[in-house]
């Protein structure tokens, strides 16, 4: 029987384009985190919802992995773009991961190269490079050229080097991907980071009091809500045809591949 896949992404919305993927699934929660475990053909596919930033991934992972027990753990969802060629709807395999500190995990070969061919069948670009992980999020142009010189990453996120270290504690391959929503050249308001909990879920209230007292910024929601929706569909499509290549594949005897 082979061990199952865990996928994790930080947001709601981002772990719902998992989610759809799989039959029946069954939910369950712990603080910030939620828990769906399904199947796809023969094989059981998990998806952890974990919350944003590094400490709540840990947590979340830490208590996903006891009641799952996975072959590998698949970080993926959304990031910031470092470079200049990367565009909203494109696509980063990391090869590593990298945190603040310089720390620096690699990444699963087989795993990552199915990631890439699952975005390319997708029709998104894809490209492949460091995947950096930091402490806060990086709103600016200038913030994230400087986190790009400094890490030589290609995208940024707030989990993935959390999660390549715990499942290397666990002992169990990882592989990260990251859709970009902001490009480097993009802003992200600072006001609008209160108006979001812990999963990404935007509070109504803290929106119209945001734009009743700065209307200018309802430009900047409607920009980042398309990004968002461009995000959703790729996500989507890149797990529809990673889980679809794995079901017309036998299942290995102990694991779930490569």
């Amino acid at each position: 029987m082979n061990a199952p896949l865990l996928f994790v992404a930080a947001l709601d919305w981002e772990a719902e384009q998992v989610v759809r993927q799989i039959a029946s699934p069954a939910v369950s929660a712990s603080g910030a985190a939620r828990l769906w475990r399904g199947r796809r053909g023969e094989r059981e596919i998990a998806v952890l919802r974990s919350g944003i930033g590094s400490e709540r991934a840990v947590a979340a992972l830490a208590w996903a992995a006891l009641a799952v027990r996975p072959a590998v753990v698949l970080s993926t969802g959304c990031g910031g773009g470092l470079a200049d060629p990367l565009a909203t709807g494109d696509v980063v395999v990391a090869d590593e991961v990298v945190s603040g500190d310089g720390s620096c995990w690699p990444t699963s070969a087989g795993w990552r190269a199915r990631y890439a061919r699952a975005a390319e069948r997708a029709g998104a670009r894809v490209f492949a490079g460091r995947l950096l992980t930091s402490a806060e999020v990086l709103a600016g142009p200038g913030g994230k050229r400087a986190a790009a010189e400094r890490a030589r990453a290609l995208a940024v996120d707030m989990e993935g080097a959390a999660l390549a270290e715990r499942a290397a504690r666990l002992g169990v391959e990882f592989a990260a991907a990251r859709v970009i929503l902001d490009p480097v050249t993009a802003s992200i308001p600072g006001e609008l980071l209160p108006a979001v909990d812990e999963s990404g879920r935007p509070s109504l209230r803290r929106l119209l009091s945001l734009i009743l007292r700065r209307p200018g910024v309802a430009f900047d929601l409607w920009t980042l809500g398309a990004a968002a929706a461009a995000c959703r569909k790729v996500l989507f499509a890149i797990h529809r045809d990673f889980l679809s290549s794995l079901e017309r594949e036998p299942p290995a005897r102990d694991h779930g591949l490569p």
